[in-house]
């Protein structure tokens, strides 16, 4: 069934009018939007180590992840990807063995993320994944972070991410999430270099969807936005209105750290 799941999902990023994803945090938030008609569930590692008590950022256990995992492959009946920020570990042999207790409890795909490690390091977890989990065991949708944490000086920023996503395919990437890109036209020039499909975060649930799409973007998803708009209701109950900064990426983390 896993393996099915798998083709299923490779098949979503090939779509013509693509894969947008509303990224979850527990049962209750992947059974609403698998209830709306979802073709595929992915979840928001800061969103889902908030929902456990963790900032975002590798602090969320991953016998914590696991557990959580196991709640939401529960109730889905449609592929399931997993966020693993940067695999929880710089020993590529721990990240593998992440990576075979998602398979067993029938995850589809991950993200999983390059950060602050280098691009060699980052390569070499790719790499040891697809040693022991073959092509049909896991979706793996390689993230870079040149855009969205500055990596290099701007000027450079589209070229380095060009580079690491041609690194990341041959160490055996299935597509190549590039969050913090939003430009149009650096997006085109992107995916007239790479094969990979693209997928691209979305700052704002309104903002369209149309424009990425035509472009060459196979998948759009919104992180932890979703998380933090499904909660903005229950701050306006809690006394500090909906300007006290709490509700934001930085204010949740601020909070559970």
């Amino acid at each position: 069934m896993n393996q099915e799941n798998v083709e299923i999902f490779r098949k979503l990023h090939k779509r013509s009018d693509g894969l947008v994803l509303s990224n979850v945090w527990d049962c209750a938030s992947a059974v609403l939007v698998q209830h709306g008609g979802a073709n595929a569930i992915a979840t928001s590692s800061a969103s889902l180590a908030w929902a456990n008590g963790y900032p975002d950022g590798g602090a969320l256990p991953v016998e914590q992840l696991l557990r959580s995992v196991e709640n939401i492959m529960r109730i889905a009946v449609v592929p399931v990807s997993i966020d693993i920020e940067a695999g929880y570990s710089d020993q590529p042999e721990q990240v593998v063995d992440l990576l075979v207790e998602l398979v067993k409890l029938g995850v589809a795909g991950i993200n999983i993320e390059d950060g602050q490690d280098s691009p060699d390091l980052f390569s070499t977890k790719l790499e040891a994944i697809r040693e022991t989990l073959g092509p049909d065991q896991m979706f793996i949708n390689a993230r870079t972070d040149v855009y969205l944490q500055s990596l290099v000086p701007e000027a450079h920023q589209l070229q380095e991410t060009q580079q690491r996503i041609a690194r990341y395919a041959s160490a055996g990437a299935d597509s190549a999430f590039v969050p913090g890109l939003l430009d149009l036209e650096d997006i085109k020039v992107l995916l007239s270099s790479s094969a990979l499909p693209l997928n691209i975060m979305l700052p704002s649930l309104e903002l369209e969807t149309k424009d990425f799409f035509e472009a060459g973007v196979k998948r759009l998803s919104y992180g932890p936005g979703t998380f933090l708009e499904s909660y903005r209701q229950l701050q306006s109950f809690s006394g500090k209105g909906a300007d006290s900064g709490v509700l934001s990426y930085d204010g949740f983390n601020r909070m559970l750290t």
